[in-house]
């Protein structure tokens, strides 16, 4: 079996966490990913502890996002992609105290190069950017 890199796990966690808005539940998916990545135990404790961190702390989260976006801006002006690679930063700067805010920050523009429109990974830097300070 493969090793899973840190970013592939990152990469199953910022689609569980775009998958929020439009789930009642995340505990088929987290359960359904568990299953899948049973080997790998140390990154599916990861996954899990960010997409519950994203889950539970979902309003101040996005209040965050929000007082960071500048005026003229809201959270509904964002494409679903950019929000929850946002979600997924916020929630590892916030709540998972063993990921440098560096590194979140690189890994959420990262994602938001593969998932996002051209223009969108620099204006997620400039939000975390915001928010760290």
């Amino acid at each position: 079996m493969k090793q899973m890199s840190r970013r592939e796990a990152r990469i199953k966690a910022y689609e569980l966490i775009f998958m929020m808005d439009m789930c009642d539940s995340m505990d088929f998916e987290l359960d359904r990913l568990e299953a899948e990545l049973a080997a790998h135990k140390k990154h599916m404790k990861y996954i899990r502890a960010v997409v519950d961190a994203a889950v539970e702390n979902k309003t101040e989260i996005d209040k965050m996002i929000e007082e960071s976006l500048g005026a003229g801006w809201s959270l509904s002006r964002l494409s679903k992609m950019s929000l929850a690679a946002l979600r997924l930063a916020v929630s590892e700067i916030k709540y998972l105290d063993e990921i440098p805010e560096g590194v979140s920050i690189n890994e959420a523009v990262e994602i938001a190069k593969l998932y996002c429109e051209d223009n969108e990974p620099a204006f997620i830097n400039g939000v975390l950017g915001v928010i760290v300070k």
